[in-house]
């Protein structure tokens, strides 16, 4: 039997954000089961360019469009784009629809977010119309998990919208005990510094926390890349005005084992996000899978990762207060830490592994 001939479009890290770690893992996953065609979408410039648009966005857009129709010269049988959530993004990817329903080619959609409605009610007439007769064209629209769904309630039929869950290598990010430091309990944040991905509220507990007892001493490191200097300076200045240097550290652009390391030495994932794009945070299932109880927020399908009360809370992303009560209680009662992280892991594997997420994506594309 020959093999579905699939266009995956989709950036490829660096830099290393959700869309090009999930393209990476799609196209290495499936690569045995179809003949994959690369459609790349990657920025190259060392500097993460999410929302913001410049003429080199233009140019790549632009040549993103012309190599979508040579690879559909090619033949190939299925056209699989994640789509944007934002304009003008959203106007390359419906450029590719547009093609690939011109060369009359299967049209599977993924939804790496939970925005796409509000960018959708916050349109009006001809970019509104665009939007809605683009993604009418779709076979199929992948989203993240079941309360999801009503992103795209009348605009693709009901029957054609289906869940993939985010999926991680619960191999590789997996519990290690020998690399916890016992004498302190360890608390770590991993995103970009996106003003809304809830860094400072937790400078803001930090603060609150200093004056505390514990049972043990503990620490906060927060990693990722500084979208923006002025909140470098920020942070910086914030946890030496407020005197929180020996509690808090920032750990600048980690990735691969240096990421894998630091999850397993933590005890405790922080993510009290407000980030209006916000999915399903590989951070939080990378943090799961190494057997983290994670504290965040309810934004996109989060609360279908995290289960409240039983691998970690959520709280609303400003509610200081909470976080600071929750984290104490992690500090004082170390079995229902270890508790709650078996119960990250053992979700991890049951339903956002690697293996899951691949068995349906491999599904969907041979349905279709």
């Amino acid at each position: 039997m020959v093999n579905k001939k699939i266009i995956i479009a989709g950036p490829l890290p660096p830099p290393y954000f959700g869309v090009s770690n999930a393209t990476k893992i799609t196209i290495e996953g499936l690569k045995n089961d179809f003949d994959i065609l690369h459609l790349d979408t990657s920025d190259r410039r060392e500097e993460l360019n999410f929302g913001k648009y410049d003429i080199h966005n233009v140019y790549l857009g632009i040549r993103s469009l012309i190599h979508c129709i040579l690879l559909l010269l090619k033949n190939p049988d299925i056209l699989y784009i994640p789509i944007s959530q934002s304009f003008p993004a959203y106007y390359r990817d419906a450029g590719f629809i547009i093609l690939g329903w011109f060369f009359r080619k299967k049209i599977v959609l993924h939804l790496r977010g939970g925005y796409f409605r509000e960018f959708y009610n916050k349109e009006n007439g001809f970019r509104r119309f665009i939007i809605k007769y683009t993604v009418s064209k779709s076979d199929k629209v992948i989203v993240l998990g079941k309360s999801l769904k009503y992103l795209f309630k009348d605009l693709v039929d009901e029957n054609k919208i289906v869940v993939v869950s985010n999926g991680v290598d619960t191999e590789l990010y997996k519990p290690d005990i020998s690399k916890k430091d016992n004498g302190k309990f360890r608390i770590c944040f991993i995103s970009n510094f996106e003003l809304h991905k809830g860094w400072r509220e937790i400078l803001e507990c930090a603060v609150l926390l200093k004056n505390e007892q514990s049972n043990y001493p503990y620490e906060i490191i927060m990693a990722g890349k500084w979208r923006d200097d002025n909140d470098k300076k920020f942070g910086m200045d914030y946890v030496n005005r407020n005197n929180i240097s020996e509690i808090v550290s920032f750990k600048e652009s980690i990735t691969g084992d240096d990421k894998i390391r630091l999850l397993q030495s933590s005890h405790l994932f922080l993510m009290p996000t407000s980030y209006r794009y916000e999915g399903q945070p590989w951070a939080i299932i990378e943090a799961m899978a190494c057997g983290l109880p994670v504290v965040t927020s309810p934004k996109g399908c989060i609360e279908e990762t995290v289960s409240n009360g039983k691998n970690g809370y959520i709280i609303h992303h400003d509610d200081i207060e909470a976080m600071k009560s929750i984290i104490l209680k992690f500090l004082n009662d170390s079995y229902l830490c270890r508790a709650m992280g078996d119960e990250s892991r053992r979700i991890a594997e049951n339903h956002f592994s690697r293996k899951i997420f691949l068995e349906n994506m491999r599904k969907v594309l041979s349905d279709v």
